[in-house]
């Protein structure tokens, strides 16, 4: 720590010490008693690299550190310099319209990629034409309409955002992202990374990487940190180019301990004398642990039309169904009272399942490569051979929606859409579920189709396994919008009703190297009524 210059003497340093803690635990206090603190960018608390040390121990934390981290969990960072908005999007059907994209953007490891993708269509397609020259004329075209696209976005809900990782650069990600695209930003913390092995008290041993020396430095130029740059942050952030206001920061129910179960995850196995390498490995590197959980973050955007309520939501994933949908419900009790339009979007995680998803980018790349592997991993993740389960395997397939009928074809995920579309919010409003062909990219007509883009089964996958075997199995459909429209005398009306919802996959995998595990999502959104027809 750089104590400040007029610090002379120890007495001073004291008194200046205690009025530090005392800072920090009169802020802790507000946050912990329900209030959002709010910092500009570049403000924000972080740790010096010893405390990030002591915070990977599971030795008790110091106080001052305790407070810090309460401090961090609890506040956001919020910027709203941003120019003048644009005039709305003019969309046939709707007339003016607000389109906004929800995307895991894994870390913001591919930034460069995310970057070209929502801001500069012709230099995305230049790169790409590039990168992978066996993309045809028609599969060019096909992305550069999507990023055409995603480019009208003026609300973007981020999931899994850096900030002074590693694996990303050390980059800023939502800061930086706001920079290059000129948008407003509020930036809210999940998670403070602090594994050994990205701290770098812990190594790989030979052993580990079954004496594959290239594996190993491989592995140790990914994972090794710059105590310098390193700030150990993990988010969600949402980017608008409307002004920002009332932000609030959820921490919602624990469903699984970042922590300690991830402490415990490999301990366990040392116990058995490294029977496995390739497991002890594959523990390792899959392990993040973590001080933090699972957070919402609601702000109020002025944008045309009127206030938009916009919820961010990155539910559990390392949990079972039931969990994630009592986080669920957390997030409803927090926005019930909300009379706004509201939009509430994100990676629900929702994959029928008790799952833990990959993010080994660098894994894929090196070693267990074969197809042995990655089946192990779909299977790991939750999804059914198929061949065991045939029925119920393809009534869910893509589909968390699908109705669950006891003991003969089960859907563990269905309770948790249930409990939304039911819902109702203090002004009578409840989530527009409708499928009406006219308000659809490709004419469907089921649930949820006018806010989240149904295939020819289900609907089309957000996020995909490395190998996903061709869609046999190892795609999910994980990432939703779900939209609350304006009320007017009771009666829900077509301003912020959701239309034409597209998922776009062939951008996401159109490098070589795709650009995220997760594909962006977009959805239209008329900021009148006059778009208001009736459905035949």
């Amino acid at each position: 720590m750089t104590l400040p210059k007029w610090v002379g003497s120890r007495r001073s340093a004291a008194i200046w010490l205690c009025g530090l803690a005392l800072g920090a635990s009169l802020l802790a206090a507000q946050t912990q008693n329900g209030e959002t603190a709010t910092y500009p960018p570049g403000k924000l608390p972080t740790f010096t690299f010893p405390e990030l040390i002591s915070l990977s121990s599971t030795q008790p934390l110091p106080e001052v550190t305790e407070k810090k981290l309460s401090t961090v969990l609890h506040s956001v960072v919020l910027d709203n310099s941003a120019s003048a908005p644009p005039p709305p999007l003019q969309v046939k059907k709707l007339g003016a319209s607000l389109r906004m994209a929800e995307w895991n953007i894994e870390r913001g490891q591919n930034f460069d990629w995310v970057v070209l993708a929502l801001k500069d269509p012709k230099t995305f397609r230049s790169r790409l034409a590039k990168n992978n020259p066996k993309l045809t004329l028609a599969e060019l075209d096909k992305v550069t309409a999507e990023a055409r696209i995603l480019r009208q976005a003026s609300v973007l809900v981020l999931n899994e955002v850096d900030l002074g990782m590693t694996r990303s650069g050390y980059r800023d990600v939502a800061r930086d992202l706001a920079a290059a695209l000129k948008m407003n930003f509020v930036f809210g913390a999940e998670f403070v990374e602090v594994d050994p092995l990205k701290l770098g008290t812990e190594v790989l041993t030979d052993s580990d990487v079954g004496g594959d020396e290239q594996l190993k430095g491989e592995l140790e130029s990914e994972l090794k940190a710059d105590p310098a740059r390193y700030k150990g942050l993990h988010g969600s952030a949402i980017l608008s180019r409307f002004p920002i206001s009332n932000v609030r920061l959820q921490r919602l129910p624990d469903c699984y301990d970042w922590f300690q179960d991830e402490v415990s995850s490999v301990s366990k196995i040392e116990v058995g004398k490294r029977i496995a390498s390739d497991k002890i490995f594959m523990e390792k590197i899959e392990r993040e642990i973590r001080r933090g959980g699972r957070i919402a973050i609601a702000a109020d955007l002025k944008a045309p039309g009127g206030v938009v309520t916009v919820v961010n939501a990155h539910l559990e994933n390392k949990c079972p169904p039931a969990c994630r949908r009592k986080q669920m419900q957390a997030i409803l009790e927090g926005i019930r009272d909300d009379r706004n339009p509201v939009v509430l979007a994100g990676d629900m995680n929702t994959t029928g399942a008790d799952a833990s998803k990959l993010s080994l980018g660098y894994i894929a790349k090196s070693k267990l490569k074969d197809y042995r592997f990655w089946a192990g991993q779909a299977v790991r993740f939750g999804t059914p051979i198929p061949s065991l389960f045939p029925l119920n395997y393809f009534k869910n397939y893509n589909d968390p929606t699908a109705r669950d009928i006891k003991v003969l074809a089960n859907n563990k995920e269905a309770a948790f859409f249930s409990d939304l579309e039911k819902f109702q919010f203090a002004d009578q409003g409840q989530f527009d579920f409708r499928g009406e062909r006219q308000y659809t990219v490709n004419g469907t007509s089921k649930r949820l189709a006018n806010s989240n883009q149904r295939g020819t089964k289900g609907f089309v996958y957000t996020f995909s396994l490395p190998r996903d075997f061709k869609g046999f199995y190892g795609r999910f459909k994980l990432d939703w919008f779900f939209v609350k429209p304006g009320y007017q005398d009771g009666a829900r009306t077509r301003r912020f009703a959701p239309a034409f919802a597209r998922t776009m996959v062939s951008l996401n995998k159109a490098p070589l190297e795709r650009i995220s595990d997760h594909c962006p999502i977009t959805v239209d959104l008329p900021v009148n009524a006059s778009a208001k027809k009736k459905s035949k």
